[in-house]
């Protein structure tokens, strides 16, 4: 068998014969869509790319979703190539290869620091605007565009800030209280540090879990709903908890949730197992979960997330204490009187949330100045298991002229709450409550050792 020795001239004439032979259709298809997207990626390594619509609209939208599909069945239509499914993933697939090789700029949800300064997306698809936090001033500042790439969600609403208005905290705490039902004013004082904390980018960041608490009738979910707009850009206030079905099914809704919210408010959660509440606990420091790719079999996806949560609840929803190490219990009251038609109050929230918002964007700003000029001395043993907020907490103390040692008392009044709860919902505490109370008034019969290995 002869053997032919390929010269660099044989390989350059092979080279330029395959560089001047006819594109296949989903080639054609494939570089007419790379010529008109740019590509980004996420930290979980999900690839997206920005295109322009027709009426010049710019849109992200990841290369997966069919959103994206439908500019590609587009693009073909324009060449006068069928949008055939398989042409159209075929394309898609190799459009995602190419960007998973080349995106070199990342994309984030909301917010994201950039050196000494924290960027946010604060308008719409349809009307973009954008907020910094310059951390060396101290200063809040609108801007006309941002080196950060966003995610803008077609269910966000524009963010209005009113600065500049330097409002004391009293004036705020005053316009709080018509929208949150506390029990307790320095219960308002861990609201404002949360709010704050809320608003900070996730990287190296921890966010507790907030939860509302009363009986019916307290104004818990218009609370969450107030506390919601004001940190957060979607149109929708509350969340369904994904409850009553499987573990792994409800995590995934939870990461799925994750990645299209910046808060996950869940209203009215009666309960759920060990299995999720250990998966709450760690969405406050960062969760990641490997699960299989759908229409696959060994292919996996990451997803990882850190959010702000906020719950309500009339009675405790689980027993982790883990979980409740990193929750503040806000203790709600009953609503008296005669009660705010619902309107007119959201009329009145929409009024008041630029003034509550511009007052949180501002407090956060002027606390990280502190914080990086390391301005407040905290003792190691009076912190918090979330130490960042406690730290955060301590410094807005100080922005705020709060009495000095408000917060610290504030944190350690909800944790003393936390500890009550769990004691109202644990089994072996309910009991031996019944069995004190029980001896008091001499009734111990049902307490003999036949009837209490019985039970």
């Amino acid at each position: 068998m002869d053997i032919k020795e390929f010269t660099m001239t044989d390989i350059n004439e092979y080279l330029n014969e395959f560089e001047e032979r006819e594109l296949s259709p989903i080639e054609q298809l494939r570089d007419a869509v790379l010529e008109r997207i740019e590509y980004f990626k996420t930290d979980e390594g999900f690839a997206y790319g920005k295109y322009v619509l027709e009426n010049g609209q710019a849109v992200t939208a990841r290369l997966e979703s069919k959103q994206f599909k439908h500019f590609v069945r587009r693009v073909a239509r324009e060449l006068g190539i069928s949008p055939s499914p398989t042409y159209i993933n075929t394309a898609v697939e190799e459009v995602q290869a190419q960007a998973d090789i080349s995106a070199q700029k990342a994309v984030y949800l909301r917010s994201a620091w950039v050196d000494d300064k924290i960027h946010y997306f604060t308008g719409t698809m349809e009307a973009p605007a954008y907020t910094v936090i310059d951390v060396p001033s101290g200063t809040v500042s609108a801007i006309g565009s941002s080196p950060i790439e966003y995610l803008p969600n077609p269910d966000y609403r524009q963010m209005n800030l009113t600065l500049g208005q330097n409002k004391s905290s009293d004036e705020i705490i005053k316009i709080l209280k018509k929208y949150l039902n506390v029990e307790d004013e320095q219960n308002l004082y861990l609201i404002i540090v949360w709010l704050c904390s809320a608003l900070v980018p996730e990287q190296n960041w921890q966010y507790p879990q907030l939860n509302f608490v009363a009986g019916k009738g307290s104004g818990k979910t218009t609370g969450m709903e107030f506390c919601r707009k004001i940190v957060d850009l979607q149109k929708e206030s509350l969340i369904i908890f994904p409850s009553g079905i499987g573990v792994e099914k409800a995590t995934e809704n939870l990461f799925v949730q994750a990645h299209s919210n910046w808060t996950l408010p869940y209203d009215n959660v009666t309960s759920f197992g060990i299995n999720l509440a250990m998966v709450l606990s760690v969405f406050t420091t960062g969760a990641n979960v490997l699960m299989r790719k759908k229409y696959s079999d060994l292919d996996v996806v990451s997803m990882s997330a850190k959010r702000p949560i906020i719950l309500n609840y009339i009675s405790q929803p689980h027993s982790r204490s883990d979980l409740m190490d990193r929750s503040i219990v806000i203790q709600f009251k009953a609503l008296t009187g005669i009660r705010e038609d619902d309107q007119t109050m959201r009329a009145n929230m929409e009024m008041d949330l630029p003034i509550i918002r511009a007052f949180i964007f501002e407090t956060l700003a002027k606390a990280l100045h502190l914080i990086s000029a390391d301005q407040v001395e905290i003792n190691k043993a009076d912190r918090w298991r979330i130490t960042q907020f406690y730290k955060l907490g301590r410094h807005i103390e100080k922005v705020l002229n709060w009495k000095d040692g408000t917060f610290h008392n504030a944190i350690w009044e909800a944790t003393n709450n936390q500890a009550l709860v769990l004691l109202q919902n644990d089994e072996i505490a309910i009991g031996i409550k019944d069995l004190t109370s029980d001896w008091a008034v001499g009734q111990t019969e049902k307490y003999t050792p036949t009837n209490l290995f019985n039970a």
